[in-house]
């Protein structure tokens, strides 16, 4: 009976965090699908519409977008109480840190996105 026991939890266990893999996959999939584009200077939204508040990091360097994308020179604290520093580590409101990757980026509600790049930008 031990035996049985022993191989069942594990195999469920398994299952079970096959199944949550899938899911997180599938959520980043869906996080991906929000992308916004960068063209011009400018972080655009699906709609074509500037985005504003919003931090980036690119080519390893955290960008703010505040009208125009410029370089982040100071660490700002975004609306939801996230904050955001200029090597690209963001402390949430509720205490967990993240380092922003290549691309990802940051709305001012704390919402993570992913952008493309269709135009050098200008402050380079």
């Amino acid at each position: 009976m031990k035996t049985t026991l022993g191989v069942i939890f594990p195999a469920i266990f398994a299952l079970a965090m096959i199944s949550g893999c899938a899911t997180d996959r599938k959520h980043a999939e869906e996080q991906r699908a929000d992308e916004f584009v960068v063209k011009d200077g400018k972080l655009l939204n699906a709609s074509g519409k500037p985005m504003t508040g919003c931090v980036l990091m690119h080519n390893g360097k955290m960008l703010v977008m505040d009208g125009e994308l410029r370089p982040m020179k100071k660490n700002m604290t975004m609306g939801n109480g996230t904050i955001c520093m200029v090597n690209g580590t963001c402390v949430m409101k509720r205490g967990a840190k993240r380092k922003l990757s290549e691309g990802e980026g940051l709305t001012p509600a704390g919402e993570p996105f992913w952008a493309k790049w269709r135009s050098t930008p200008k402050w380079r």
